[in-house]
């Protein structure tokens, strides 16, 4: 019992703090605060975690993933390959954009653990697995370019979500990151014009200077 209960304080700590910083940013959240929200003494929480900076990574590791089920829908949807391919990058985005150019900063600069970084920007092996054959199909399709392996796409896909989302923190989210992914995920893989939705690059990027 003892083992659940911790688990619930565990988890209610990362969500609460995850919301806490949402509203009113990471540096301006104190520990007390977090703790005074879950109903815990500040002693306690050094019990979960050992920093309030360990505590934000815990909130960058706890973000949704599709699981099977999910993305065997994707599958079965009846979209075409490439917004398959986009429907599972969906996630990610949807984290960065709800945490915001702040908090995300604060991740970025974290002094996280070799290989820490990998559970934001990296792939599990078989979601790539997933992401070659989808981009196998959506080549033989015709749907994007043939020129690049369906692996580097799905590889380059990965560098590219870094390079952008580094790009989008050091302009404080002047631009609209999920359209400029899109945009780079076109542009690199070649996209069928009349697929295309993410509009054009230099223009947005532009416009946030």
């Amino acid at each position: 019992m003892d083992g659940i209960k911790n688990n619930e304080t565990h988890q209610k700590l990362i969500s609460t703090a995850l919301n806490l910083f949402k509203k009113q940013g990471y540096a301006e959240t104190p520990i007390t605060e977090v703790c005074e929200a879950v109903g815990i003494a500040k002693n306690t929480f050094y019990y979960y975690f050992k920093s309030k900076e360990e505590l934000l990574l815990a909130c960058m590791q706890g973000q949704k993933t599709l699981d099977m089920s999910e993305v065997t829908a994707i599958l079965l949807s009846g979209k075409g390959y490439f917004e398959q391919f986009w429907a599972i990058q969906q996630p990610q985005i949807d984290f960065v954009r709800s945490c915001g150019s702040e908090i995300m900063r604060n991740i970025s600069h974290s002094h996280a653990p070799r290989g820490e970084g990998r559970r934001m920007y990296g792939k599990s092996e078989e979601r790539q697995k997933v992401e070659i054959a989808i981009l196998q199909k959506a080549q033989e399709a015709g749907e994007i370019g043939g020129h690049i392996t369906p692996h580097l796409l799905s590889v380059s896909a990965s560098i590219q979500f870094l390079g952008l989302l580094t790009l989008w923190v050091s302009m404080d989210g002047a631009f609209d990151f999920e359209k400029a992914l899109r945009s780079c995920f076109e542009t690199f893989f070649d996209v069928k014009q009349e697929l295309r939705q993410g509009g054009d690059l230099y223009a947005q990027l532009a416009n946030g200077l």
